[in-house]
């Protein structure tokens, strides 16, 4: 019975094979032949186009034949009078062509003024060829494109010889099978390969029915296989628990990581460092060369250069992320498996660190240039006073005026110092009171008003007996509107205007104003006004006694209640300056 089976089937595949196979060159030679009509018509209406635009007939056959550059030793191009004369012909001289008149794709065309095709052989070219014809009504010509039949020949009887070779090897190869299925494959094997099959797929809880075998061997290997999937299973949970701990500890990491295989392909990425590139990587679906995530070649390097040496390596290097450029220390920590190599690479923002560091470094240098100056003015005095100047009455008392100026200035500086050093080592302010903002506004005016008088300025408060409850620490703000209201005087004109306005507003936060109408500030200098020592005239600054830190000093008392400092200034129409405090 099974034999029967085995017969039949191998007929009826037989049969299948065959009628696939001749149906497959039945398809491929009408195709074939269709594309080469396509061709050739393609060819004729580029051909007819340039005659349309008046090229002469050698010129538009030479650009047809350049357009088809790879069949032009085969394309072969006519153009055909209607009363058959042959104009033109790129195989053969033309004169010794005899008239075409009665071809029977060029008579067709000729006949219904559209196109025609004919395959035979060629007087001419002494080959088989497929014709096509097509009527040309502008310039009363027939343009006839061919190609050769020869190599569509071979083709197709190299393609009848594999067809039959393919037949005779499948039906070896079928007869085999069925014989070896009908000897030694049984229900159990199937069984076991449809189990296999799933657990190939994934599905790793996949058995082999128990069931009674009559092959002690073939239950053996089903118990076999069931153990091993079982042991499979509990281990691919374990890699799976271990994955996903260990995600959940490189995405708990605050500094960005990602992972590397030997190629430099990004293999993993923690949230931060996703967040951090602006990358939402899957590897399975992806591979992002680490160039693409850094933008910088030299991360590469120095991920190729550890991995090479097999050491961890360090360097600092600028990248681009989603907040710009930024100063990064990238770590790169090469590792080994039994199946790959790769490296860790980790990021820390080091930008902030180096700009405190610069920060810190110009803080120093400009304390110690600002320390010098009236040190060495005092000391120079001296040493002239000791070299007999102190018994000159004049010389000696305006010489100590000097001094005394120079010391007062050195206090302010030491004072201004010690003062932004407490205000910067502050987290949280302290020692608050409620007063009435208005108040301290007019002691200040009072405080400075001889100053202003001396300037010849007006001080102008707020026009309100409406008291502006606030909460904060009252020396903090009174320093800030003296700081602000003092410059405003001394780089202010003669007959000048200083107005201070304070207001609450609707976010609960209190806006200061300092408005005067003085020089100004050219507005290549406001960005960096509140920082330390800066002036934008250092002479000017020296001569009238400051010590380039009050703007500072107000930028972190803003900072230190969560508000900001800022200036609009206009050279020539005067300055205003813009606290906000959240008090």
């Amino acid at each position: 019975m099974l034999n029967k089976i085995y017969g039949l089937l191998a007929a009826v595949l037989i049969i299948a094979i065959a009628i696939t196979g001749l149906t497959a060159v039945r398809v491929i030679s009408v195709y074939h032949n269709q594309r080469t009509e396509s061709q050739l018509m393609t060819a004729a209406r580029m051909l007819q186009q340039y005659l349309n635009e008046a090229m002469p007939v050698s010129q538009a056959a030479e650009r047809t034949l350049q357009v088809y550059e790879e069949d032009a030793a085969m394309l072969r191009l006519t153009i055909v009078n209607v009363d058959g004369t042959v104009l033109y012909d790129n195989t053969t001289d033309p004169v010794l062509m005899d008239n075409h008149k009665y071809r029977p794709e060029i008579a067709h065309a000729i006949s219904i003024q559209g196109s025609g095709t004919s395959v035979r052989r060629s007087t001419t070219v002494a080959d088989d060829m497929l014709y096509l014809a097509i009527y040309d009504p502008q310039n009363e010509l027939v343009i006839r494109t061919a190609l050769p039949l020869t190599a569509h020949r071979a083709g197709t009887r190299e393609l009848y010889i594999t067809i039959f070779a393919v037949l005779i090897v499948a039906l070896v190869l079928l007869v085999a099978i069925s014989l070896f299925t009908a000897n030694i494959i049984s229900r159990p094997l199937q069984k076991l390969k449809q189990a296999s099959r799933l657990l190939a797929e994934g599905q790793y809880e996949s058995r082999v029915p128990e069931m009674h075998l009559d092959d002690g061997e073939v239950a053996a290997l089903s118990k076999t296989f069931n153990q091993m999937a079982h042991q499979l299973q509990e281990t691919i949970a374990e890699l799976e628990d271990k994955n996903v701990r260990l995600d959940a500890m490189l995405n708990a990491i605050i500094s960005p990581m990602l992972a590397v295989d030997q190629s430099l392909a990004v293999r993993f990425m923690n949230a931060p460092a996703r967040q951090l590139f602006g990358r939402d990587l899957d590897p399975e679906k992806a591979v992002y060369p680490l160039l693409l995530i850094t933008h910088q070649t030299a991360a590469e390097e120095l991920a190729r250069s550890s991995m090479d040496n097999r050491l961890p390596q360090s360097a600092e290097m600028d990248l681009q992320t989603v907040d710009g450029k930024q100063l990064y220390q990238v770590t790169v920590s090469p590792f080994t498996s039994s199946r790959s190599e790769g490296a860790m690479i980790s990021f820390f923002n080091v930008s902030q660190a180096r700009k405190l560091q610069k920060m810190r470094s110009d803080f120093v240098s400009n304390v110690t240039h600002e320390l010098r100056t009236p040190l060495t003015s005092i000391r120079g005095f001296i040493e002239t006073l000791k070299n007999g100047a102190i018994n000159n009455p004049d010389v000696a008392e305006r010489f100590l005026d000097i001094i005394d100026i120079e010391a007062d200035r050195l206090h302010s500086l030491i004072s201004d110092i010690l003062t932004l050093s407490e205000i910067e080592e502050l987290v949280n302010e302290t020692d608050h009171e409620t007063f009435d903002l208005n108040d301290l506004i007019e002691d200040v005016a009072v405080l400075l008003d001889e100053a202003a008088s001396e300037k010849k300025v007006k001080l102008r408060l707020p026009d309100t007996e409406k008291p502006l409850q606030v909460y904060a620490n009252r020396h903090r703000i009174k320093q800030v509107l003296i700081n602000l209201t003092d410059n405003a005087i001394k780089y202010n004109r003669q007959q000048g205007l200083v107005e201070i306005s304070a207001e609450r507003s609707d976010d609960k936060t209190v806006k200061i104003q300092i408005r005067d109408n003085g020089y100004g500030i050219p507005r290549e200098y406001q960005d960096r006004i509140f920082e330390r020592f800066y002036r934008v005239d250092s002479s000017r600054s020296r001569e009238l006694g400051g010590t380039g830190l009050g703007l500072s000093i107000v930028k972190h008392i803003a900072q230190l209640y969560g508000g900001s400092a800022s200036v609009e200034s206009e050279p020539g129409k005067g300055s205003v300056f813009t606290v906000i405090l959240k008090i």
